[in-house]
């Protein structure tokens, strides 16, 4: 069998076939959140690209992406639906009903990203006259390793 202890230095040590090993912290997982900010200054044009971010890690974004916010500073006066890409393919929305100053998600399935690949918001053939400078985050979970700086 295999059992992890700590020793009396602090090092997570663990038996196997007699003998003591340390384990690396190096070599310990760790989900951490990622989260994916945007600002769109103004009001927007149609058939416009007006958020992009580039993925530096492998990220995992849940069904409807719980806990992101998206939030405008001027409330639409028609409903307003602004599409959510992964490297140029729709894969949900961010949708702002008439006089809502907040936005919800849409995201039919969870996605994966994979470092290098790009998440944009873009604007559909209409926009609204007055929904302007939205504050958009969105909420996944990424894995990583301890991070060293030296």
């Amino acid at each position: 069998g295999m059992i992890a202890v700590v020793d009396d230095t602090g090092r997570l040590v663990y038996s196997h076939n007699g003998l003591w090993n340390s384990v690396s912290p190096e070599t310990h997982i760790h989900t951490i959140p990622y989260d994916m900010a945007f600002f769109i200054a103004g009001l927007m044009q149609p058939s416009t690209t007006v958020g992009s971010f580039a993925i530096t890690r492998n990220v995992f974004i849940a069904a409807n992406a719980p806990g992101s916010v998206a939030k405008a500073d001027a409330a639409a006066t028609v409903a307003t639906s602004l599409d959510v890409l992964k490297n140029g393919t729709i894969i949900g929305s961010i949708d702002y009903s008439i006089g809502s100053l907040t936005g919800t998600f849409t995201l039919v399935s969870p996605v994966d990203l994979t470092a290098g690949d790009i998440l944009q918001i873009k604007t559909r053939t209409s926009v609204d006259a007055t929904l302007r400078d939205l504050t958009i985050t969105i909420a996944g979970c990424a894995q990583t390793t301890n991070c060293s700086t030296t």
